[in-house]
């Protein structure tokens, strides 16, 4: 079976072979996009046209072309004879990307999440956009969030958006078994020191099934979504990733103690076998008071919010009286919570030339002013990136997400090696035999380990 990773080697070359082509013919991919995307008539204004990629989740679209809009407006303050248009391309997968690339279609700007830096770049899609670290806009941006915009020494992405994963917890189903008032408040405050561990979290959700407290002991949104490897990641008590190496590392004891959890899980009935299954209704459930804990992101407070069906003001107070939330524990005791995030990034073409980049870069600081980020938040219930996007007086007035913007401390992302991505894939087809199956924990580390095995270059991943 051809992985991506071989299949993008591939492409690249047929891309080599292509603009080799060009080349010889003097009319390179950069001079053709030049001159179809540059006009300028006698007397006539000028008229550069940037390319974005669609991608209509929260206010991203809105905040493209409100950046336009302003770009625009400060050309002609500067008194410029030049005007900037917006060429929307639709929305496309990653092969797609690829496939379109080779096909000499490229967007100028576009948006991708930051797990997908060592693929593009590889692929030959994107270029390194240095220049971010002397800009105004992105100067107030928290340190632990510049390192996941860099990549082998330079800033492959500008950052858009930034969410957590907080534990969900119904505070109503605690109190049915038997906790205090005191207790419950002080829980979020144990996972911080370690002393409620993941282990602690299953007994509880196990408890509320077996009492029938609650339906579900467990719940996520989504089997292939970043809160299952949140849970991985935490028993585990590491990211599989070396960065000093530059290696994927795959752990027999941490993927069996992994395996190990949810297989506990399963058998005692706090995870279902349908776990999967329940990433568009898992929200309706836990507002129905059917879930005991919940693993989601930040934007699933938007997602519950919905499915209550109110006003934000009343669905606050539902929720704070009926609810909390705390960072996902440690898997071990003593150890530390943690939270795993999956943020969007400008990407900007390879195939931007000198002339188009002041206005690409101008075009990415724009859609990322304080008022524009916080458009987002209210959208899509990420967080704004930049201190200054945090100032903005409707982020203050927001309960829940002042409540939870601690948790971006703790917060990582999965990282952008290129042998990553199939090791995800092969972990949850393990997971999925579990659940699906009833694989042993033994039957399922051997079906991940002979899957990663056979699609990944030995040499990209260290085997312990």
């Amino acid at each position: 079976m051809r992985t991506k990773l071989s299949m993008l080697f591939v492409v690249l070359l047929g891309l080599t072979l292509v603009l080799g082509a060009c080349s010889a013919n003097n009319n390179t991919g950069e001079q053709t996009a030049s001159a179809a995307d540059v006009q300028q008539n006698a007397g006539a204004k000028e008229t550069i046209k940037i390319s974005v990629g669609e991608d209509d989740y929260g206010a991203r679209m809105l905040n493209y072309a409100a950046a336009f809009k302003a770009l625009n407006a400060e050309l002609v303050a500067e008194g410029k004879n030049v005007e900037v248009v917006e060429d929307i391309l639709p929305a496309v997968g990653d092969d797609e990307l690829v496939l379109q690339a080779q096909a000499g279609q490229w967007r100028d700007i576009s948006m991708n999440s930051s797990l997908d830096i060592g693929w593009e770049l590889d692929a030959g899609l994107i270029q390194p956009i240095d220049w971010l670290k002397d800009s105004e806009v992105f100067k107030t941006l928290p340190k632990n969030l510049w390192d996941i915009m860099e990549y082998q020494g330079h800033v492959y992405g500008a950052i858009q958006d930034m969410d957590a994963s907080p534990l969900y917890i119904n505070k109503t189903a605690l109190k049915a078994l038997g906790w205090s008032d005191a207790d419950i408040k002080g829980l979020p405050d144990r996972v911080l020191k370690g002393d409620f561990t993941m282990d602690d979290m299953l007994n509880i959700a196990t408890e509320a099934v077996e009492k029938k407290v609650t339906k579900y002991g467990l719940v996520s949104d989504g089997l292939d979504n970043i809160s299952v490897q949140d849970i991985n990641n935490q028993i585990m008590g590491f990211e599989p990733y070396d960065q000093e190496q530059s290696k994927v590392i795959f752990d027999k004891k941490g993927i069996t103690d992994t395996y190990s959890f949810w297989k506990k899980g399963i058998d005692s009935g706090a995870i279902t076998k349908d776990f999967a299954a329940l990433e568009d209704v898992g929200f309706g459930y836990f507002v129905n008071g059917d879930v005991m804990f919940f693993i989601g992101g930040t934007g699933s407070y938007n997602n519950m919010k919905e499915a209550y069906g109110k006003s934000d003001k009343e669905f606050e107070d539902w929720f704070y009286a009926n609810n909390t939330f705390s960072l996902i524990p440690a898997g071990i005791k003593g150890g530390k919570p943690g939270s795993l995030a999956n943020p969007r990034l400008y990407y900007v073409s390879s195939k931007v030339d000198e002339k188009k980049m002041p206005y690409v870069q101008r075009i990415i600081e724009l859609a990322m002013a304080p008022n524009l980020q916080m458009d987002h938040t209210i959208a899509s219930g990420k967080l704004p990136v930049t201190r200054s996007g945090q100032e903005d007086p409707r982020f203050s007035e927001s309960r829940f997400l002042n409540d939870v913007a601690y948790m971006l401390d703790y917060t990582k992302v999965r990282p952008p090696h290129l042998a990553y991505p199939s090791y995800l894939q092969q972990q949850i087809k393990g997971l999925e035999a579990l659940m699906v199956k009833g694989a042993t924990v033994e039957e399922a580390y051997a079906l991940f380990e002979g899957n990663y095995k056979q699609g990944v270059e030995q040499d990209q991943v260290i085997f312990r």
